[in-house]
């Protein structure tokens, strides 16, 4: 978590080194709005008086204030607890409107985080965070690290009390709570709305979690729905979907909903993680669910009615992972549906559960540059706008802590993120590597061996091993016809339409629908189908051991794309390129096959398309350089028949695009060769499109 200043608050430079964090809200804010209406505003003007009139005292600086929120830092955890105590006696003392009361929740936190262009950054901002998000209105929590350093130090009167270990969101290792106790004011609250304040099983995790707003922000919504009574995360093996689930149950157990006016838990009785992937057979289901919830079996009654009497009034969250291989066994999950209206489910899959009132959240890969950054970026902004780019460049530190990346290493780092297209697991195990190569040597592997992207991880398993060891779990799931099918979509390059796959492919609709089903590939919003290139890859190697088969599919392929273009001739000259630009990739893989196996029929259709599309995007680099390339390969001695038509023709091109980059000492020849095999093999028609360009140019052959 970084926070930049606030637009409100003036520039101040911030302290440095050892300084105690301050996080500040009011406890009911959204009632009080409701209950004061336009008095709100008033009430919210003097809370902020209130506030900054103590910070300026006793010199705490504002880092961010949101609302009725604040951030602020002090130099000295002494001071921020004088502001504390005076915040909060001076909160209790006010005459607030219509009688209402206000009551502050408060977090301290003290640590070494570091400062950087754009404010603070580092765990020590997401531990004060948390901790103050912990409390009730009118409460002081402090972390251990501030309870240290204040605990002989306390104004008269006031003292500690220790409320034990709790664990925190995001934070791996419990924290040591103590509370501020205050002369005068209310030191009874409620137990602390941390994790283990509700029932729960959550494993706590190894390692921090960030990214993914946008899918936590989305899950959220869809688990508070109360017409949503199933949630799966669908995606492909080494998409971080276990992950992602843990947060949002670290969530949900903390969320409340308000009922005739008060607070209450989201889910009163709980929230489970039930790990199903070392199950083998859909039979053992019901234990494991049993065995999660601490829910025990008797004898005499059915082991189903059991569970079902057991859901039945119960607001519970189930977290029912890697269920992919069990789908025999969902309909236990449908009959808990039916008899418990209180229970949610959320699942995560390689596969739908195709259970009726299932909402599926398909899960792709975190975000990453597409394009590269500017040299000036700095390396904290470049890691807080990209998560993949975090995950590796933390990861790698865990590996190597020593280790220090320079912008050069972070275009590497991103280009090894789009390598894996953004998938958590390739990027970690891609920076397991970063004692041993440098970011620049580890994108290389990969780019030359997909099976690069493997490690010995302990407590990982065995399927998440390697990147290998994915693909290869998932393909156990995936029938012949699936499979045989999947394998040839590999031919296509930055995804494919329903057209395109049937006449490429022989691929029905149904079997598209399945691979979707399987996280195989994602249908986008437009209709396209797009595969995760690691998958890709994976796929185009099955299909590589069948040589005969690939080479018929490369034909098909590059004829049904020649064909693509041709027929869109007209609407690229006519300025509506949309439509081509997103074949772009399959086009050139189409384009480059024709010239090496000299498929002379379609590259008459591609060749003044491409040149077309190449003028109006205004590619002409790239342009000189395709067609250069398709004149060396296609030159002929004693040029004769459609090739050396398609030969001279491609000279002609050649030359006005070597004219368009001022290649221009070459150009007259060019022209000069390409108008004597045209005009030898009589072919009119190249001669007037090749007369039409160089007269527009002005380049002449005299």
């Amino acid at each position: 978590m970084n926070s930049g200043l606030n637009s409100e608050l003036p520039s101040l430079e911030l302290p440095g080194g050892t300084v105690t964090f301050l996080f500040t809200d009011i406890e009911g804010s959204t009632r009080l709005l409701q209950q004061l209406g336009d008095q709100y505003a008033e009430l919210l003007a003097d809370q902020r008086r209130i506030l900054r009139t103590a910070f300026k005292k006793w010199g705490g600086q504002e880092v961010d204030t949101q609302g009725d929120s604040f951030f602020v830092s002090f130099p000295l955890a002494s001071d921020a607890i004088g502001a504390v105590v005076e915040v909060q006696r001076s909160v209790a003392d006010h005459p607030w409107p219509e009688g209402t009361s206000v009551r502050l929740r408060m977090g301290l936190h003290t640590g070494e985080p570091r400062l950087a262009d754009e404010g603070y950054v580092g765990i020590d901002v997401h531990r004060a965070a948390r901790i103050g998000s912990l409390g009730h209105g009118g409460q002081v929590l402090l972390s251990e690290t501030a309870a240290a350093l204040v605990r002989d130090e306390l104004p008269e009167g006031v003292s500690l009390l220790d409320l034990g270990e709790h664990r925190l969101k995001d934070i791996q290792r419990p924290e040591p709570i103590s509370q501020l106790v205050i002369p005068g004011l209310s030191s009874d609250f409620p137990t602390l709305k941390s994790l283990d304040a509700r029932l729960n099983n959550l494993p706590i995790q190894p390692t921090p979690f960030f990214g993914r707003k946008v899918e936590l922000d989305a899950l959220d919504e869809l688990v508070s729905d109360p017409d949503v009574r199933l949630v799966t995360i669908l995606g492909a093996g080494g998409m971080g979907k276990t992950r992602l689930a843990l947060v949002v149950a670290e969530e949900q157990l903390l969320a409340t909903e308000s009922t005739n006016g008060k607070e209450a838990p989201r889910f009163p009785n709980g929230v489970f993680f039930i790990s199903l992937a070392p199950l083998d057979s859909p039979d053992h289901l019901l234990s494991t669910i049993a065995k999660a919830v601490s829910f025990q079996f008797y004898q005499g009654v059915e082991p189903k009615k059991q569970m079902l009497d057991y859901f039945r009034d119960k607001g519970t969250l189930l977290i029912m992972d890697n269920f992919e291989h069990l789908l025999d066994g969902a309909e236990v999950l449908a009959e808990i549906l039916q008899v418990a209206p209180r229970v949610k489910i959320l699942a995560t899959s390689r596969e739908k559960l195709n259970l009726r009132g299932e909402t599926v959240y398909p899960l792709q890969g975190m975000t990453f540059p597409t394009n590269g950054f500017e040299v000036d970026s700095a390396q904290t902004q470049i890691e807080d706008e990209y998560s993949a780019v975090k995950l590796f460049v933390q990861s790698a530190h865990r590996m190597h802590p020593g280790i220090e990346l320079t912008l050069d290493d972070m275009r590497n780092v991103a280009l090894i993120c789009r390598l894996v297209d953004g998938m958590p697991l390739g990027i970690e195990l891609a920076a397991a590597w970063i004692e041993m190569l440098s970011p620049e040597d580890i994108a290389a592997e990969i780019q030359d061996n997909l099976y690069f992207l493997e490690a010995e991880r302990r407590d990982a398993p065995e399927r998440h091993q390697s990147i290998r060891a994915v693909f290869d779990y998932t393909w156990k799931m995936v029938g012949d016809e699936e499979r045989e099918v999947f394998e040839k979509l590999s031919i296509f390059q930055g995804g494919f339409t329903r057209e395109a796959a049937e006449r490429v492919t022989g691929a029905s609709l149904k079997v598209l629908m399945a691979l979707a089903n399987k996280s195989l590939m994602q249908r986008a919003q437009d209709g396209r189908y797009e595969i995760h290139e690691l998958l890709r890859q994976y796929a185009e190697e099955k299909l590589g051991r069948d040589q005969e088969k690939k080479d018929q599919l490369r034909n098909r392929h590059s004829e049904y794309f020649a064909e693509f273009v041709h027929q869109r001739e007209a609407a690229i000259i006519g300025g509506d390129q949309g439509e081509t630009l997103t074949e772009m990739d399959n086009i050139r893989v189409g384009w480059v096959w024709a010239v090496t196996r000299e498929k002379i029929p379609e590259i008459r259709k591609l060749m003044l398309s491409l040149f077309w599309l190449y003028e109006f995007q205004g590619w002409y680099r790239e342009a000189e350089a395709t067609f250069e390339w398709a004149a060396d390969l296609l030159r002929m001695d004693e040029p004769v028949g459609d090739k050396g038509i398609v030969f001279g023709y491609s000279l002609a091109l050649l030359a006005v695009l070597s004219h368009r980059v001022g290649r221009y000492e070459n150009v007259r020849q060019i022209l000069r060769e390409s108008w004597a095999i045209l005009r030898q093999l009589d072919a009119q028609k190249e001669i007037a499109h090749a007369n039409m360009f160089t007269v527009h140019l002005g380049i002449t052959t005299d």
